[in-house]
């Protein structure tokens, strides 16, 4: 437990570092955006505004929870509570997801840690939007698939999977309704990983059960299920983010093709970048860790195909990875 100790009074100096560096008086699009969204909501006491968030409502009713129940300030929860915030989320259920996909202590620790090496990871966490919350969900809902689909294949005590299974729920409706486009992804990636344990199971002959497949399908079909619910009844306001998937499909098929887009997400580094040159080498460590994670993905595949069975925690790790 000293690893996790330590792990957790590093995210909190790190979040005190951020906050320090600019005596608290930082700000970005998001934040101040999400300011005023917070305000409306704690105005109305209602979620159902004329010009509410279009993609969803949990973070600012847990942030408008927060503040009256600390009796906090916006600005100050937004600007000096947030950062730290996310840092510990991510930490802890980083942690706590990797221990148990990995099944190793010191593995998780330097999963987790690793996390803090990535700037874009950084930038989610210690700003004031949704999205710190949102990426330690999905950490946590990877975990808890995996601690059901133990539970299931386990045969536990029915009250034991009862229980995971409204943990699970209750984590992707909270996903959903902080952004049913980012809940959305995670429940893609996990659907995408039963279809590629499907085929590399026919193809490499791994050993994954049938009824392991069924299990994960019904994981999934439950995840939609509840996407389908957040928008036919819950906020559907948030319809519009199917927009947004057939945009990122859009956009994504013309850097494949190379075909002209509206979007160019390469000019930023021209506009944003005193150097292109200088921003190829700030940012390799990030394809360092994608082709470091390649190779391993391409290890565990070789390793799967030679042994009886597989822990279902490196099968979810691979598959959401390759996903």
């Amino acid at each position: 437990m000293r690893g996790l100790a330590a792990l957790i009074g590093f995210a909190f100096c790190l979040a005190a570092y951020f906050i320090l560096r600019y005596q608290g008086l930082w700000a970005e699009n998001d934040t101040a955006v999400f300011h005023e969204l917070i305000g409306a909501v704690q105005s109305a006491r209602s979620i159902d505004l004329p010009n509410a968030y279009p993609h969803g409502y949990a973070y600012q009713s847990v942030a408008t929870t927060l503040l009256g129940l600390s009796g906090l300030d916006m600005t100050t929860f937004l600007q000096l509570y947030s950062p730290v915030l996310g840092t510990l989320m991510l930490a802890l259920f980083g942690y706590v997801a990797y221990f148990r996909l990995l099944l190793s202590r010191v593995y998780a620790l330097f999963a987790t840690s690793v996390l803090f090496l990535v700037p874009e990871v950084l930038f989610t966490v210690l700003r004031g939007n949704h999205e710190k919350f949102t990426l330690g969900l999905s950490l946590l809902a990877a975990l808890l698939v995996l601690r059901l689909l133990a539970a299931l294949q386990g045969r536990a005590e029915r009250r034991q999977i009862v229980a995971w299974f409204v943990a699970l729920c209750v984590c992707l409706f909270t996903l959903d309704t902080l952004n049913l486009f980012f809940g959305s992804v995670f429940l893609s990636a996990l659907t995408i990983t039963l279809l590629l344990l499907v085929v590399t199971t026919r193809l490499l002959h791994l050993p994954v059960s049938r009824r392991d497949l069924l299990l994960l399908t019904g994981v999934a079909v439950t995840g939609w299920l509840l996407v389908t619910l957040t928008l036919a009844v819950v906020y559907p306001a948030a319809r519009g983010d199917f927009g947004l998937f057939t945009s990122a499909i859009r956009h994504a098929g013309s850097l494949l093709t190379r075909k002209a887009s509206a979007v160019n997400p390469y000019a930023a580094i021209d506009s944003d970048w005193s150097s292109p040159l200088l921003y190829q080498l700030v940012t390799a460590f990030r394809f360092l860790l994608l082709g470091g994670a390649l190779l391993s993905m391409v290890l565990e595949l070789r390793d799967m195909g030679r042994q009886a069975t597989v822990p279902l925690g490196r099968l979810l790790l691979v598959g959401l990875f390759a996903a």
